[in-house]
């Protein structure tokens, strides 16, 4: 049982850089050769169900490096991820699961809407988190999970209602 790691955190909203409230948890476990990750997003209200973007955190020196992994639909305030990575070399990045410090959640171009779970007691600065552009898959990399799918169709179609009326 070496190999098996379990971390539960909680994940909180920082509009304006500023650390304010609780709005979800994340659960990584790694088993098996296998890390499982699971996002729940609770209480991150918008105008209209929105995409956020989902990436992990690796330090480096005082900045934070991004791995981006895909993005999530947020609706009525709730948003859900989940993930199985390879915890030796996560998304061809070269990091593993012992290099990540934390989760970010960010709605993109949108300050106000950036959420982090640390994994470490390090200090934190949210201005010092790196965004790398995000790469684009092959349709064979892509894993849609039926939820997210779900509510990328619903978001789809409000979008086509609200053109026709």
């Amino acid at each position: 049982m070496s190999d098996y790691k379990r971390l539960v955190s909680y994940i909180y909203s920082y509009p304006g850089n500023v650390k304010e409230k609780n709005v979800g948890f994340a659960k990584a476990e790694v088993r098996g050769g296998q890390f499982k990750l699971d996002i729940t997003l609770q209480g991150v209200y918008t105008d209209a169900p929105c995409i956020f973007s989902i990436y992990l955190l690796t330090r480096s020196d005082k900045y934070f490096k991004t791995i981006y992994l895909g993005n999530t639909v947020v609706n009525s305030g709730r948003g859900k991820y989940k993930d199985i990575l390879n915890p030796s070399n996560i998304n061809n990045s070269g990091y593993a699961f012992k290099d990540i410090c934390g989760i970010a959640t960010t709605k993109n171009n949108d300050d106000f809407y950036r959420m982090y779970s640390l994994w470490d007691d390090e200090t934190f600065l949210p201005e010092n988190v790196i965004y790398k552009k995000k790469t684009l898959l092959s349709k064979k990399q892509l894993k849609p999970i039926p939820i997210q799918k779900q509510l990328q169709n619903k978001i789809i179609l409000l979008i086509q209602l609200t053109k026709i009326a």
